[in-house]
């Protein structure tokens, strides 16, 4: 009985120490690198028992096809620490890292016949390599001579970047502020780097990115401001960018206002407002305009002060938003009886004479409330009637 229980007590004492090695981690000092960095991968396996050692191979691979432990590569060391009393180190260090060194690295161990494996993904980067502006699909050339542009115009930006890894990440600002970008899209270019022998052992990917802006309006409202497209994959590194200086077209004063103005019925202090952009700089501005019973004209100038006919019932005002920006303000006392009159805006320079006229509409006319409808409804019924019974009315 004795003997029996020996036997059963050693055969579970050697089922308990009959453990293999095992990986415990597989870690590095960072996953994402700039070039000329030092990688450190570690791969941390268990000591089998002792009266239970099993045969076990660590083999470190990248991509599953470079092997570290048969190969003698420059920039690579591959050392085993065997310091610690329950685990074993194997250490592999990768000095100054190229983009070819971006892969899936793998430490494998294997022992009776099965093999496990752990992986750890190292990203090296890559800023790009160009950058490309275009204007209404026309590249505009860093640094060349301002670009002539019409205000209030829409316009189409794209930028252009190639040789980013991971992809670039792009901004597009004018006036020191971020344009919203309408579309971002990614090509992958892909490139092979050869060991001894030509071999490949590694297929890294380059990434060509392109950002849109598909309506971009020019307003001039900041001068001598470029128009910026910058690209970078890390936040902290500078990138690269390219830029220009839009310009506003030389020519006689341009308008940006309705044609047609509403207004509510006996409306107070209605205010008509127009822009106008004048390169060269503005020089005289008028408002005139027909009420029916006289003609009408008040001066613009001196800017920024307002001036008014003698019964102050329009007052007109042209304040400067810069030296080519301007805007025109006609305020009337009252829109009860002016209806439908129009009002002409008229701006000078050394290239011409430009007029624009604006006509005030009285929204009670045009309206098509729920009182009007009543009324037209009342309308249409007598009309009826009046077809109807027509001896009778």
């Amino acid at each position: 009985m004795f003997g029996k229980t020996l036997l059963l007590l050693s055969h579970l004492l050697f089922a308990v120490v009959d453990i293999g090695a095992e990986i415990i981690s597989f870690r590095a000092n960072k996953t994402v690198l700039k070039q000329g960095d030092e990688a450190v991968l570690i791969c941390e396996f268990s000591k089998p028992l002792p009266f239970g050692t099993k045969y076990h191979i660590i083999k470190f691979y990248r991509n599953q096809s470079l092997r570290f432990d048969e190969e003698e590569i420059d920039r690579f060391d591959l050392e085993t620490e065997d310091t610690d009393p329950v685990a074993t180190r194997m250490k592999l260090t990768i000095k100054n890292v190229e983009l070819g060194d971006s892969g899936n690295y793998s430490c494998s161990l294997m022992q009776n016949h099965v093999t496990t494996y752990r992986f750890q993904y190292l990203a090296v980067e890559d800023e790009p390599d160009t950058i490309q502006f275009f204007l209404n699909d026309r590249e505009i050339v860093n640094g060349s001579a301002p670009v002539k542009l019409r205000p209030n115009d829409a316009y189409r930006l794209r930028c252009e970047t190639t040789g980013s890894n991971p992809r670039a990440n792009i901004s597009i600002m004018y006036g020191g502020l971020n344009l919203v970008l309408t579309n971002v899209s990614n090509s992958s270019a892909i490139l092979r780097y050869d060991r001894a022998g030509n071999l490949p052992f590694l297929v890294p990917v380059e990434y060509n990115t392109t950002a849109t802006v598909d309506r971009w309006v020019f307003t001039a409202d900041t001068l001598s401001s470029a128009l910026t497209c910058s690209a970078k994959v890390n936040v902290n590194a500078s990138g690269i960018s390219t830029s220009f200086y839009p310009e506003i077209e030389d020519g006689a004063p341009l308008f940006v206002c309705n044609d047609t103005v509403y207004a509510l019925s006996n409306q107070k202090d209605f205010s008509i407002n127009c822009t106008l952009y004048s390169k060269p700089t503005l020089s005289k501005a008028r408002f005139f305009f027909n009420t029916g019973k006289a003609n009408l004209s008040i001066e613009g100038y001196p800017w920024g002060q307002e001036t008014s006919t003698a019964d102050r019932s329009y007052r007109g005002i042209v304040k400067v938003v810069n030296d080519l920006k301007f805007i025109m303000i006609l305020t009337i006392s009252s829109t009860d009886t002016k209806a439908n009159i129009k009002f002409n805006f008229e701006a000078e320079n050394d290239r011409g004479i430009t007029i624009h006229s604006v006509t005030l509409m009285d929204k009670g006319m045009v309206s098509f409330a729920s009182p009007a409808k009543s009324s037209l409804k009342t309308l249409m019924l007598a009309a009826v009637l009046v077809l109807a019974f027509p001896r009778h009315l």
